[in-house]
């Protein structure tokens, strides 16, 4: 039994037998092997990679999927991005980090009831926080890796200290 949920439950099923840490560890099993298979995809169709990228993102967009996959579709666009077309805007990237900053605090388990985040609410979509989590994340990370000058405010003691304990934390929470 032990072995079967250490092997198969926690990667195929999502089971939280040994830990509440691996919550997440089947969505992550199946991301890998989806960002194998958009990888694969778009490494000799530079013309259709947009249209490839943009049709997963709609499947798991619309298709009722958790959005969990929809985050690596969009981990593994931002790689394509960056390693096929360098983006050599950094004061572009810069705003979309604080965009980012900004979409990803979108509020979980409430309706906005005003202020901005009332302007981004919309009734049709399932999660929309956790929607807006991923995009705000998307566009943190790819205004990091396309700004130098985040990057050398990331590498200041007190971020590196955060780095450092940060993993530590979370687990001791749980």
């Amino acid at each position: 039994h032990i072995f079967y949920e250490a092997f198969i439950g926690i990667l195929f099923k999502g089971t939280i037998m040994f830990s509440n840490a691996f919550w997440m560890m089947d969505k992550l099993f199946l991301s890998m092997f989806l960002n194998l298979y958009l990888g694969l995809a778009s490494r000799k169709s530079s013309k259709k990679v947009f249209f490839i990228y943009l049709f997963a993102a709609a499947i798991f967009l619309f298709v009722g999927t958790p959005y969990y996959y929809l985050a690596a579709v969009a981990g593994s666009f931002i790689a394509y991005i960056d390693k096929n077309h360098p983006f050599n805007r950094p004061a572009i990237a810069t705003i979309l980090f604080f965009i980012g900053i900004f979409i990803g605090g979108y509020p979980t388990l409430i309706v906005p009831q005003g202020g901005l985040y009332r302007l981004v609410y919309f009734d049709g979509v399932k999660n929309p926080a956790m929607l807006y989590h991923i995009i705000g994340a998307s566009l943190i990370i790819f205004g990091i890796m396309n700004s130098a000058i985040l990057q050398r405010l990331l590498t200041l003691k007190p971020f590196l200290f955060l780095g450092k304990v940060s993993y530590s934390l979370y687990l001791i929470h749980i």
